[in-house]
């Protein structure tokens, strides 16, 4: 008996025999898009499907005609329908290449917009089962074969018509098709619970650092007024030194540089290691970085160093350490930091590159709760960031899963 091999490695058990290979071209037709920038969005009846949205903004089911952007022109168009695929056919890397959506609503006057290919499928085809196929791992590697560019990314409507494809009977297609819907809306019913978790640490930060709202203490009575320092009052300043000479991919030590500072204020490996013996950071360290592309997303902001002796402090980032009474929670001065951050990217100086220094570093102004209210507030927010990586992780296992399937489930 020859063993079949067009099949997929996890299957519905009602479901029997080979998968028929095509050409995604042979399974329907690509019809016109249009080429309207940003710059045409405004009120009007039309809406497009813009390349930029498909990269970052779309779900790849899309439900909803409201998640797209209207725009002023009014011609006979050609519009979009219930179940074609929306390609975006450039990209400056190759994650975004190709990405496709699909509605799975009746559109009313929508049509494919700049950079991309519209696509209408057969009927013997689902449009959810196709969608998904265009986010295995087969697919991926197709579209960094075929793309063209250097600097900007494209795929032609002749490429992606040249792509095999396996498929099973339509009924087996969209019994495929709606799994992963209802895994898609899982995974998103959990995004939408860690951006409420997000919103609501985001709005006590907002409460708590503009004193709206204040703890007690055990008389249920405020706590003292919060009094006015700047940072050189409450803590070490120390730059870094040049260690990427002696940087290896592996080594005693992580080398703390740029890229150990994550946009959330998260403490990220570098990748860069040394077995060089010099002044290691202690647990508790505040790091700051001091130089950032001028977008500013990371100028002034700080991560805490989770453990003693394991880093050495690179250049252009600032050592904080602690050394004043008033101040026992690393946390709590953390957090006030990164809330804070606009201080820095106002006072910072360059055009490709901001900068910051030591004195605007130091002369940072920092509203000081006692003791007792600083680690009332580390509390209330530690528990707030302890349930926000649960529900991180909880989204990324989702998203594993999902990312095991696919390969599993098609061929």
């Amino acid at each position: 008996m020859t063993e079949q091999t067009n099949t997929p490695e996890l299957r519905f058990p009602e479901f029997k025999g080979e998968w028929e290979e095509k050409k995604l071209g042979d399974t329907g037709v690509f019809r016109k898009s249009y080429s309207f920038s940003r710059a045409k969005e405004g009120e009007g009846i039309y809406r497009h499907i813009h390349y930029g949205d498909i990269h970052s903004k779309l779900p790849e089911i899309v439900y909803d005609n409201n998640l797209l952007p209207q725009i002023k022109e009014n011609k006979d168009f050609v519009k979009v329908q219930k179940g074609d695929l929306i390609f975006a056919d450039a990209s400056e890397d190759y994650d975004d290449l190709g990405k496709a959506i699909t509605l799975d609503f009746n559109p009313q006057n929508i049509i494919a917009g700049l950079h991309t290919h519209l696509f209408t499928l057969e009927k013997n085809y689902d449009n959810k089962f196709l969608v998904n196929y265009t986010k295995t791992n087969k697919y991926r590697t197709f579209i960094r074969k075929v793309g063209t560019g250097i600097s900007v990314l494209g795929i032609s409507k002749k490429s992606l018509s040249n792509f095999n494809i396996l498929t099973p009977f339509i009924d087996e297609q969209e019994k495929i098709g709606d799994f992963f819907s209802k895994l898609d809306r899982q995974i998103e019913l959990e995004e939408e619970k860690l951006e409420l978790l997000e919103q609501q640490k985001r709005g006590y930060m907002q409460k708590v650092f503009s004193q709206e709202l204040r703890f007690k203490d055990e008389k249920d009575d405020y706590y003292s007024d919060w009094e006015n320092y700047q940072l050189k009052d409450l803590t070490y300043y120390k730059n870094g030194k040049g260690y990427e000479k002696v940087a290896t991919t592996n080594g005693k030590y992580n080398i703390i540089n740029l890229n150990s500072v994550g946009v959330k204020g998260q403490l990220k490996d570098s990748g860069k290691y040394t077995d060089f013996e010099d002044d290691t950071l202690l647990k508790n360290d505040l790091i700051m970085i001091l130089s950032d592309v001028a977008k500013g997303n990371l100028i002034g902001m700080t991560a805490i160093i989770d453990e003693n002796n394991k880093y050495l402090l690179n250049q252009r980032i600032a050592l904080l350490r602690i050394e004043n009474p008033l101040i026992t929670n690393a946390y709590f001065l953390y957090l006030y930091i990164n809330f804070n951050r606009k201080y820095f990217i106002n006072m910072s100086t360059g055009m490709s590159q901001l900068n910051i220094n030591k004195k605007t570093v130091e002369d940072f102004p920092v509203n000081l709760p006692n003791i007792e209210e600083q680690n009332k507030i580390a509390i209330l927010f530690k528990n707030y960031e302890d349930n926000i990586k649960k529900q991180a992780s909880k989204v990324k296992l989702l998203k594993q899963r999902k990312k095991g399937l696919l390969q599993k489930m098609f061929v």
